[in-house]
């Protein structure tokens, strides 16, 4: 499957080209907060990121992280004990069986993903006026919906 990347949008003479650098311009100021925010936490980037997805994830395993965080089990629990030896996680036995564990974020890496908010909430209010939010968060969700279904049709492909 081919696109023509210098496709123009007839109605607002865009380009492609224009759109997918605004969104690798986007991803970058993105990764550098998401990396400036870890650090003033004490942590990298990715585990950062896995502090927030176990705020924003209720009842997470370790294995549901890995599959957030697209690494092994094995690398998973080493981030896991990165961040239960910092005070950011604990792990909480699972209450439909004893052998397995559950992550749960600390009160120190609520406030962590807290203040991420903070900074993002700030860049929103002063990006997208209010009556413009729906729009935005529609367009957000539709492009992740297509990378996803992008990503599983390439998959398939590069297995047949």
């Amino acid at each position: 499957m081919s696109h023509d990347l210098a496709d123009v949008d007839k109605s607002t003479g865009i380009e492609l080209t224009e759109v997918l650098a605004a969104f690798t311009r986007l991803r970058r100021e993105n990764d550098l907060l998401v990396a400036a925010i870890a650090r003033d936490h004490g942590l990298h980037a990715p585990d950062f990121r896995a502090v927030a997805f176990v705020r924003t994830t209720p009842d997470l395993t370790p294995r549901g992280l890995a599959e957030y965080l697209a690494l092994s089990l094995s690398a998973t629990t080493a981030v896991i004990d990165r961040l239960v030896a910092s005070g950011y996680v604990l792990r909480t036995p699972n209450p439909e069986d004893g052998r397995s564990v559950r992550l749960e974020v600390t009160q120190e890496g609520a406030d962590a993903v807290e203040d991420a908010l903070e900074i993002y909430t700030a860049a929103f209010n002063i990006s997208v006026p209010a009556d413009r939010r729906e729009d935005v968060a529609a367009t957000f969700i539709d492009i992740a919906d297509a990378l996803a279904e992008v990503a599983v049709a390439r998959t398939a492909s590069a297995r047949a």
